[in-house]
């Protein structure tokens, strides 16, 4: 729609693209975050989830595809500290927990 009209190049590279997307890497990261999801608590899982964003937009600048301006820069502080405030909360929750198991036995 804001790209104006136009179509799509179809083409044998395109159609590679699509299917190796759509199939292989799709598949890969279920199960991969079914995986992560198994062995780890929610809390943890979700947080990695988190730093995936982060993870892209510092490889894309990293390979010079992205310019990370201040609004940028700013999300990306955000989203890390919360990480990092969230994982604080539980490790200490754990703490407090494998404390109080040794205390009742």
């Amino acid at each position: 729609m804001l790209e104006g009209p136009g179509g799509i190049a179809w083409s044998i590279p395109l159609a590679a693209v699509l299917l190796y997307n759509g199939i292989v890497a799709t598949a890969f990261c279920f199960i991969a975050s079914v995986y992560i999801h198994r062995a780890l608590s929610a809390v943890s899982a979700s947080m990695g989830m988190l730093g995936v964003p982060v993870v892209g937009l510092l490889s894309s600048a990293a390979a010079g595809m992205e310019a990370i301006d201040a609004v940028k820069a700013l999300s990306i502080l955000l989203v890390v500290t919360g990480i990092a405030l969230i994982t604080a909360v539980e490790n200490k929750s754990q703490t407090e927990k494998r404390e109080a198991t040794y205390k009742n036995k």
